[in-house]
């Protein structure tokens, strides 16, 4: 009985719960049900006493085969007690005593350990570029750390030592890039690295805030910028500025006053981005040394388009176009069909929430396939001419459709 004790008589006790179970005269298995009996009431602090007391008081229910053809019920309670007592004990013995080993220590050890897989993976990255091999595959860490460790400080304070060791050789690193998810965090962190001697700087996008300016954002004309997104113009030759050569022939009139364009200057040794610039180029940054990524990141890379396709709308051929887009039409046509095949599979599966990667795995789909399709619509997008300043009451700007 694992060292519990119980009382022998009965205290006089009840229970509603235990004499309805006791009292059931049809259920299926009596055995069961004079077990759940007996579990209910070592629950509710009734002695075997008491039990008995009530299954004498109900000898029609789950106990009456023990009365008949003579009374062995007290002998078969103490039984089912034993073995219900000692299964409490095991459950309090594991409460106190937990199976599993403690791994804690303090938060400077863990400060430390996060350093030295910061530096691990540095490392790493280091060892790559050093390389030059064609056919390597750039190196990948990932690292799970709890709140309050410090590890935002570990990684600039590693990042600081692996710059500043290796400035001045030929082995200066380019700059790296330091993806966060909020711009308010990218302050933080941009003093942290000023702290271990490096020079970060916040790259905000168009549409962010402005700093040195409250209450505006860094570009001026937003209204422009959204025509472009909604046409599907690259922003800085439909918007900002349009070079033909070294020649410019065409120019925002704010562009000389522009935050967005004066962030620019210079390079830092640490960019601090939003994660949603890891999904769109940027050739102010130029050559990245290696990337690190704080906090999970993957939700900012989803667009919720403000109108849908239908999968007929998906499947529908493609009007006839330029000889020359035949082919490429062709491919566009063989994409879609497996796309729409993809997710009516899902529809019949019954599957809820976002597309599963395994339904367009099965209708033909992959990575690659998916690239060259994506390449393959964009090539096959009509180009708008718009440029920068292009007067508001052009058609091409006042017919730019919200982008699907």
């Amino acid at each position: 009985m694992g060292g519990s004790c119980r009382a022998v008589g009965s205290s006089g006790r009840t229970s509603e719960t235990v004499e309805a179970i006791v009292a059931e005269t049809d259920a299926p298995d009596r055995s069961s049900r004079f077990f759940d009996a007996i579990k209910a009431a070592h629950a509710e602090g009734l002695t075997p006493g008491d039990v008995e007391a009530l299954m004498i008081r109900h000898p029609g229910g789950c106990a009456g085969k023990y009365l008949e053809p003579y009374d062995r019920l007290r002998r078969e309670i103490d039984r089912a007690w034993e073995k219900v007592d000692e299964k409490a004990e095991e459950l309090r013995q594991a409460a106190e005593s937990p199976a599993y080993e403690d791994l804690s220590g303090s938060v400077l050890e863990a400060r430390s350990q996060v350093e030295a897989a910061v530096v691990r993976f540095l490392e790493a990255a280091d060892a790559y570029r050093l390389s030059e091999e064609e056919d390597a595959e750039p190196p990948v860490h990932a690292l799970a750390v709890t709140t309050g460790v410090g590890k935002t400080w570990a990684t600039a304070k590693a990042i600081a030592q692996y710059v500043l060791g290796r400035r001045g050789t030929v082995r200066t690193p380019k700059t790296i890039l330091y993806a966060v998810p909020t711009h308010r965090l990218g302050v933080e962190i941009e003093s942290l690295f000023a702290v271990h001697g490096l020079e970060a700087r916040v790259f905000r996008g168009r549409q962010a805030p402005d700093p040195s300016r409250p209450g505006q954002t860094m570009c001026d004309d937003i209204e422009a910028i959204e025509i472009a997104s909604n046409l599907g113009e690259p922003i800085e030759s439909s918007c900002c500025k349009l070079k033909e050569g070294v020649a410019v022939l065409h120019q925002c009139q704010f562009y000389g006053s522009c935050s967005y364009q004066a962030q620019k200057e210079g390079r830092p040794d640490v960019w601090i981005v939003a994660h949603q610039m890891l999904y769109r180029a940027q050739s102010a940054f130029g050559d990245i040394e290696l990337v690190v990524i704080d906090e999970g990141f993957w939700q900012s890379g989803l667009r919720i388009p403000k109108r849908g396709l239908t999968l007929n709308e998906i499947e529908a051929p493609l009007p006839l176009g330029k000889a020359r887009d035949d082919f490429l039409q062709n491919d566009i046509e063989a994409n879609r069909s497996m796309l729409a095949k993809g997710l009516r599979r899902q529809d019949e599966r019954g599957d809820v929430g976002g597309v599963r990667r395994e339904n367009l795995i099965a209708a033909g789909l992959n990575g690659e396939i998916c690239t060259a399709a994506i390449a393959a619509e964009w090539r096959l997008k009509e180009k708008t001419a718009i440029f920068p300043g292009m007067p508001r009451a052009d058609p091409r700007v006042r017919e730019a459709p919200p982008r699907s």
